[in-house]
């Protein structure tokens, strides 16, 4: 077995049963529930923001991203979901938005890049 070969099991040996057990105790059988909050509060919020013309972190407050209150009276259906179901849900929505506006999530995320480079200490 080559070396890169080798750390392809070691990885699947360590993230497989991890993600089974995350899919076994909260029925979500992704890695970490981050992913699927970036890509609804952070993603997805980025292009609402632009689309809707208000700043990027009003949009994030409209969607419940500090207050799950708010989260929760747009979504009233979710109140009794388990974790896992709603993070699936965050993650088929943000990917939603993202491909109904491929060309505005790009020149956001062209912006954000150049950002980074030439004045990596802005948010």
């Amino acid at each position: 077995m080559t070396h890169i070969g080798a750390f392809v099991v070691t990885c699947l040996g360590l993230i497989g049963p991890w993600q089974l057990r995350n899919k076994v105790e909260t029925g979500y059988a992704g890695f970490s529930a981050i992913s699927s909050e970036n890509m609804y509060f952070y993603l997805a919020a980025s292009v609402l923001a632009a689309q809707r013309h208000v700043p990027f972190y009003e949009m994030q407050d409209r969607l419940g991203y500090k207050d799950e209150r708010i989260y929760l009276q747009q979504h009233p259906e979710q109140r009794n979901w388990p974790p896992g179901r709603r993070f699936d849900y965050m993650s088929r929505e943000g990917k939603r938005v993202l491909l109904s506006s491929p060309l505005t999530y790009a020149r956001i995320h062209f912006e954000g890049i150049l950002r980074a480079i030439f004045d990596p200490g802005s948010h």
